[in-house]
């Protein structure tokens, strides 16, 4: 969306704008009980909700849910825990909602909240999850506060953001879809090669081409805010070893075809999981 165009609709105008395309657009669509089941054999953050990192009966958030895939993937993984996930769009928490009851799981909860007024527990949560999320959201930085605050101390703070390196194909098609009126999607790597039914392709395109806001925020932003929050870091995807350079290399020419999306995993007020950790917090302490 263009720059004028959002100081015009300022922020109010642009929450409006977003919560009406969620409420039209439900990412990341609808989906069935066999995709649920085989992600759940190759899930990202496989090693992260082992009982080794987190305990039994634990409870996780993710905030901006959507339809609730990666709920389910989650709760899929780990009957024994209790995950809530909590988002802004009716539609979709309805369909995530019906998902539950039609598949019996009786580990998931939904539940309606505007992450601009969150109003849930603190320090209750022994994993937090917001992935792709925060982007589009107008004055993010304080919620990613906010979120920090509902973590348990040595609670697991788990954020997805858009790297602007991994990002740099998109924004290339972005404006070759605004060009040609969205023909020719075969273009974008993932309709492409995915296997997705006309409805996912369609979510997809729309969430990635046609989204009111996005807001591009490098590794080391994201990084200081894991200082600045008490959140030692620990793991990301794609692995990060405090090469900035390299990084965002691979960001560009390996990550922009799943959308330029990378993740970091840390710790609240936690121990550093090994040296690289430790190195990459001591470096990223003088970033700007």
């Amino acid at each position: 969306m263009p720059e004028n165009y959002r100081r015009r609709l300022g922020t109010h105008g642009m929450d409006k704008e977003v919560s009406k395309f969620y409420h039209k657009i439900q990412f990341p669509g609808h989906y069935t009980q066999n995709e649920v089941m085989k992600k759940s054999e190759d899930f990202f953050l496989a090693d992260w909700i082992r009982l080794a990192n987190l305990p039994f009966k634990a409870k996780i958030l993710e905030a901006g849910c959507g339809s609730g895939y990666t709920t389910h993937v989650i709760a899929t993984c780990r009957r024994d825990i209790e995950i809530t996930g909590v988002d802004f769009s009716e539609g979709s928490l309805e369909f995530a909602q019906n998902f539950s009851k039609q598949n019996n799981y009786h580990n998931t909860k939904f539940q309606k909240v505007n992450l601009k007024d969150i109003q849930l527990p603190e320090n209750h949560y022994d994993m937090v999850i917001c992935s792709g999320v925060l982007m589009a959201i107008d004055n993010h930085r304080p919620i990613f506060t906010n979120l920090c605050k509902l973590a348990k101390n040595n609670g697991v703070v788990i954020i997805g953001l858009y790297h602007p390196w991994g990002r740099f194909s998109t924004h290339l098609r972005q404006i070759f879809f605004k060009m040609t009126g969205g023909r020719m999607r075969w273009i974008d790597p993932r309709i492409r090669t995915e296997g997705w039914t006309a409805e996912r392709n369609e979510t997809w395109y729309m969430d990635q081409y046609a989204h009111p806001r996005e807001e591009d925020h490098s590794h080391k932003t994201l990084m200081k805010w894991y200082n600045e929050e008490g959140i030692s870091f620990n793991d990301a995807i794609p692995k990060y070893d405090g090469g900035d350079l390299t990084y965002n290399l691979y960001m560009l020419t390996r990550m922009g075809s799943q959308g330029g999306l990378f993740i970091f995993m840390g710790r609240k007020n936690g121990k550093f999981k090994n040296a690289d950790s430790q190195k990459s917090y001591n470096k990223s302490k003088n970033l700007r």
